[in-house]
Order: C-alpha cells, then structure tokens, then sequence
C-alpha cells in the first residue's frame, strides 16, 4: 500500500516492486562516469554503500569541532617559571642571553640566563620565577604558602633563597601583576617555540630599543617598575631642535 495525495487521501493498491538501488552521492556518479570514459583513471576508491539499517552522515555545515592538542603541564609550569625570571630582570635592568625549554631533560625543564645586574638584584629575579609559576596555576596572585610550595619543588631556587636570607622581595608580586599580559603571552611563545631572546621580551613589554635610544628604554622600564601596565603609556625624547635659549 501506498498513500498518495490529492484533494482527499485514499489507500490505492499497488503492485509489488523490486527494492529501489541504493542513492548515490553526485561525487560518486562524478567519480564513476570519470572512471568509464578514462581507460587509465584509478578504479580502487569507491563509493561503498552503508549497510542495511544504517543511516548516512550527511554534512550539514558549521564549523568542525577542533582537535585540541594536549599540553604538558609540566612544560607549561617551565614556561612561566622562565618567563619570570626573564620579565623581572628585563624590568630591573638586565639583559638576558636567553630563555630555554629543555623537555628532554629528567633535571629540569627550563632555564633562562641573563646578566648586566648587580648582585643585589639576584634575589628578586630567583622568587620572579616561582612566582610567576604559581601565579600562572592559580590563576592570580597566590598566597605566600603556595609559593613556598612551587619553591620547594624547585631546589635550585630554594637553595640561592636560602643563601640569600630566604628574602621574599616585596618588588617583585606587584612587577608580575603589572606585566602579567607580557608574561602570558611570552610564555605561550617559548611555549611553542622552546627559546625566547631578549627581542621577544622586549616587543611583548613595548621597551624602546636600548641601543638607539637607551634614555626613553629607562624611562618606559621606571615606569614599569612604578605600576604602569606595558602599553598603556608612551616614552617620547626631546629632540634638541625643541629646546629654545
């Protein structure tokens, strides 16, 4: 039986037919009048029918969910943990050689180098990088116990700490928060790329270039150092043609 429409519905007997063939898609009857006419054409892909009882996937738009890439927490923690080393001595006046990832090492995941700062500074640039670590996994600033937490997985840092007096320097939470925007996005970058340079810090705190004008890189790094946000203000130099005798 089969119902037709019309202006009124009926059941009209019809005779018995043979199965209709399975629907082909409009590539695969592309695919196989191309493989008729070419002697040569490739014959292995086919279109193969679903089995019976089974429905077909039909793309229907919008945009395919993603395939989200894992990321080792453990490289990730490094990454912060470096990049404040590298931000906080950047801030203070140093230069650094570079920041590392190095995840085929058992001993440690990371390391940064710089120099051109006097001793005195060598505390805050150590607690910079727990720091940021911790502030990275809270999501905010953290509590002294949590910090003490993440130093005590770091020995290496523990230890200089120690030797230092065991400081906490009060200058360097407000320097992390100040530039946590730089410290976020750098850490995804030597994330990524496994190294950072002194050019990268730079560009992500918005510094001058020291060597063409080192005055205007001081005045953008005091005040960073006083609480202004990284790209929230502008350094500009006298030129000597304003100044009038």
């Amino acid at each position: 039986m089969q119902f037709t429409s019309g202006p009124e519905y009926r059941a009209v007997a019809t005779p018995p037919r043979t199965p209709a063939a399975p629907a082909r898609s409009a590539t695969a009857r592309a695919s196989e009048a191309g493989a008729s006419t070419s002697p040569g054409a490739d014959r292995t892909r086919r279109n193969v029918a679903p089995a019976a009882g089974a429905s077909a996937r039909r793309y229907r738009g919008g945009v395919p969910t993603p395939t989200v890439a894992r990321v080792d927490p453990r490289l990730r923690a490094a990454a912060f943990h470096e990049v404040g080393h590298a931000v906080v001595a950047t801030v203070l006046g140093g230069r650094i050689h570079r920041a590392v990832l190095t995840p085929d090492d058992p001993a440690t995941a990371g390391h940064c180098s710089y120099d051109d700062l006097p001793a005195a500074h060598d505390p805050a640039i150590t607690y910079a990088g727990p720091y940021a670590e911790t502030y990275a996994a809270v999501g905010g600033p953290p509590t002294a116990r949590k910090v003490r937490d993440t130093l005590l997985r770091n020995h290496q840092d523990h230890a200089s700490l120690v030797a230092a007096g065991d400081p906490r320097p009060a200058e360097v939470p407000r320097i992390v928060a100040t530039t946590w925007q730089a410290i976020d996005g750098l850490a995804r970058l030597l994330y990524r790329e496994m190294t950072i340079s002194q050019a990268d810090v730079d560009a992500a705190l918005g510094l001058p270039d020291g060597e063409r004008n080192p005055e205007a890189r001081e005045h953008a790094l005091a005040a960073i150092r006083a609480g202004s946000v990284p790209g929230t203000f502008e350094v500009t130099s006298p030129r000597l043609t304003d100044w009038k005798l």
